[in-house]
């Protein structure tokens, strides 16, 4: 297990730093590069803002498969809100990739799909990454626990 750490029947992915922290570390340079050429301005009162609200959204993502419960419950974001998605009612997992000028890779995306308790047919993204190799790597392993889950 490369991506996620194993808890019992519980399997938590572990924390990808990568992106954020590279976003985070730049706001702050930019945070503290304002405080000190232009302390008069409200620029860095902004940034400051803005990089605790990183620091905030990306400590409240959470991905988690529980095999006792049969369930995978996913929140990204700083406002968002959590989804639970019964294994029995997944559909497929795709990825998605945004490509600018048709060939620069912006963002890649693993997307699961499934039907809420209404019968409507959901998505919701679960991790995002820059290559689709990681994104890939990452579905090889999920498909690896739901498919140690239906054998045992």
């Amino acid at each position: 297990m490369k991506y996620f750490v194993k808890n019992g029947n519980e399997y938590k992915m572990k924390p990808q730093w990568g992106i954020y922290s590279t976003i985070v570390g730049f706001f702050a340079l930019l945070t503290i590069l304002s405080f000190t050429k232009a302390p008069d301005s409200s620029l860095y009162c902004w940034l400051l803002g803005m990089t605790i609200f990183l620091i905030i959204s990306f400590l409240r993502r959470c991905f988690i498969i529980d095999l006792n419960q049969k369930h995978i419950k996913v929140r990204n974001g700083l406002f968002g809100i959590g989804h639970t998605i019964l294994l029995d009612n997944l559909v497929g997992l795709t990825v998605h990739e945004i490509k600018q000028v048709g060939f620069i890779t912006t963002n890649v995306s693993l997307i699961a799909r499934f039907v809420n308790q209404k019968g409507k047919y959901r998505e919701t993204q679960l991790v995002q990454a820059l290559s689709k190799k990681k994104i890939q790597n990452i579905l090889n392993e999920i498909e690896e626990i739901l498919g140690n889950e239906h054998q045992g």
